[in-house]
């Protein structure tokens, strides 16, 4: 007996692409997609969301691969057009217009039904659904194995690409950052030991190791706190050293991710550090414009570049970039004391369990991302090395923003031979080496066309208004991307089953420009209220901000110490109610407050980065 599931409540958004969209895009009847729309509804009835989630991003990537190589189409997932096809019937008005009959690329595919067909395969891959506890299970057990393979202490065999790395790395690191500027301070996200973003600058614990380099004066104390409250610095709990804690958040449908959670006093000093390097290295002269931490619009930019550059993907980057590879490359330098001080020896389990680490630092530590980053680059360029290019060459079409790698077409192999001689692995998978098909940071491109689709993240929200705010800009990155009958569709279907949305009665506008959330829609007629005061134009409407905590009377020491190290005010003061209270941003957390906004260009970059990608 078939098992009949509930069909998600934004089916109708996919079905309205397929049948008023796509037949505009491609100039086609609706006729040809009826079938399409047929098998969608009755795939998503018997196999429910798994047929969004998981079934059409295989099939999405089955076509990729085909896209860069010369091998045919393989879609196990659905019937064929006939037996002697490599075709499958869904989707076969599209596929047609890229496909021949057996599989293989047609002389000159079309860009649109790519970018079409990567849109119906990739739309729902990254929802968010939370995760199961076998989930769980399996995500730690493969922490624990991927940090159990991990080269140890002479383990690392010293070639002669990893002897040209070192040499890269100490000439980059020569003659900075200069250590003894670093300024401390707090970061945005949750740490192990922390009441929220208040709590956390408490910072009560002295850990030995940390302090051999991050002296208590100037670090986490100045010279004039000591001298009239010494107790505050003699009676902290003493530890040798901190164990990161070891959590999980959503990603998609292929399992939750891992982050590290450091201690409070940990990431103090890591993000000192992070200020220097991502500083230094941006504006080296062997680096800058090639290994970056802010702009990525650098690595996308070469996608479209596909008959010259590769682009590559790093599985497990952070998990896999050992402390002894670390250490080799960085020994001698003058940052390295400082990032072994700062780095947690290991982890708090969920299940209680301690694991030692052998990697530098998991996901979640400040100096993650610039090492593993700065060490790719050096491996990259060292094997380029090895294989003829000069340095002076190689180091101008390598490009590197975290995990993501450019490098020159055709060295895959040997890139990928020597990283994995030193514990590190490719993504297969997501390694575009052949063909005209590139991705990078977020970008997809054929033929230097642009091909990336829109995808749903958050797609059930809960009874909180502001988490709402990701299906009204998903409806509105579809009206952008030029699907309006799916943004029609989408909100149509969201109002109809969200109560709490239909309450807040947001405008409608065809601009993109506004400061409020609204509906984008050519359309319907503009509701939105424009007020005109003082020469100026405002909008009313709800806003997306930051919810905040209120910090402590006692805690004023500590905010002050972190405003001077940064050399600016932390938080903000309040006087809700006749007394002033300091209150502090909590990272991802918002909420919606109804107000009057000057319209203003500037608006965009009033807001965190965080709360703008929502």
């Amino acid at each position: 007996m078939k098992v009949i599931h509930e069909k998600p409540w934004y089916t109708s958004a996919l079905t309205a692409f397929l049948s008023v969209d796509v037949p505009r895009v491609v100039g086609l009847t609706p006729a040809a997609f009826e079938r399409d729309v047929y098998t969608l509804v009755r795939r998503c009835t018997v196999e429910g969301e798994s047929f969004l989630t998981k079934t059409l991003p295989s099939f999405g990537k089955a076509i990729d691969l085909a896209l860069q190589s010369d091998s045919p189409l393989e879609a196990p997932w659905f019937k064929k057009i006939r037996r002697s096809s490599a075709l499958p019937a869904f989707l076969q008005a599209l596929l047609k217009r890229v496909f021949k009959l057996d599989g293989t690329l047609v002389a000159t595919p079309c860009v649109n039904s790519i970018r079409l067909l990567r849109q119906i395969c990739y739309w729902c891959k990254k929802i968010e659904k939370g995760f199961t506890d076998e989930s769980l299970r399996k995500a730690t057990t493969e922490f624990i194995e991927v940090d159990r393979l991990l080269p140890g202490s002479g383990d690392l065999r010293h070639s002669r690409v990893l002897r040209v790395a070192r040499a890269i790395i100490q000439n980059i690191f020569a003659r900075g950052p200069d250590v003894t500027h670093l300024t401390p301070q707090h970061g945005p996200g949750a740490v192990a030991n922390s009441d929220g973003v208040a709590g956390k600058r408490a910072m009560k614990r002295c850990y030995a190791r940390l302090e051999r380099a991050f002296r208590p004066i100037p670090f986490f104390f100045s010279l004039r706190d000591a001298a009239e409250n010494p107790q505050r610095v003699t009676s902290r709990i003493i530890c040798e050293y901190g164990l990161s804690r070891t959590t999980f958040v959503e990603k998609d449908s292929s399992g939750p991710r891992t982050i590290g959670l450091e201690q409070a006093e940990y990431m103090w000093c890591q993000q000192a550090l992070k200020r220097a390097l991502y500083d230094h290295i941006e504006n080296h002269p062997f680096t800058k414009g090639h290994v970056n931490f802010v702009d990525q619009t650098i690595n996308q930019e070469k996608t479209s570049d596909w008959a010259f550059y590769d682009t590559l993907d790093m599985s497990k980057a952070s998990d896999r970039n050992s402390l002894e590879l670390v250490r080799y490359l960085f020994d001698g330098t003058r940052i390295w004391p400082y990032l072994q001080a700062c780095r947690s020896p290991g982890t708090v389990l969920p299940d209680g369990q301690i694991l030692m680490f052998k990697k530098f630092a998991p996901m979640g530590s400040a100096v993650c991302f610039p090492i593993e980053a700065i060490v790719f680059y050096a491996l990259a360029l060292a094997a380029l090395h090895s294989r003829g290019y000069p340095l002076s060459l190689a180091r101008r079409h390598v490009f590197v923003y975290g995990d993501d790698l450019i490098v020159p077409h055709g060295y895959f192999d040997t890139l990928k031979s020597e990283f994995e001689a030193v514990g590190l692995k490719f993504n297969d998978s997501k390694c575009c080496i052949s063909g005209k098909f590139r991705e990078s940071c977020g970008r997809d491109a054929y033929d230097g066309n642009d091909v990336t689709p829109v995808r749903l993240r958050k797609a059930y929200p809960n009874d909180d208004p502001s988490s709402y705010v990701p299906v009204v800009k998903h409806a509105n990155r579809l009206y952008n991307a030029g699907y309006r009958a799916a943004s029609i569709a989408f909100r149509r279907a969201a109002l109809r089953n969200f109560p709490i949305l239909r309450e807040l009665r947001l405008p409608f506008s065809p601009r993109g420009d506004l400061p409020i959330l609204y509906w984008q829609d050519d359309i319907r007629p503009e509701t939105v209220r424009y007020v005109y005061r003082n020469s100026l134009t405002h909008v009313r409407g709800y806003l997306v901000k930051p919810c905040v905590q209120q910090g402590t009377p006692g805690g004023e020491l500590f905010y002050l110490h972190e405003s001077l190290s940064r050399g600016g005010p932390v938080g903000r003061l309040l006087r809700p109610s006749g007394r002033t209270v300091r209150a502090f941003d909590v990272p991802f957390r918002v909420k919606l407050v109804r107000r009057l906004v000057v319209l203003a260009p500037e608006f965009s970059g009033a807001q965190p980065t965080w709360v703008r990608s929502l």
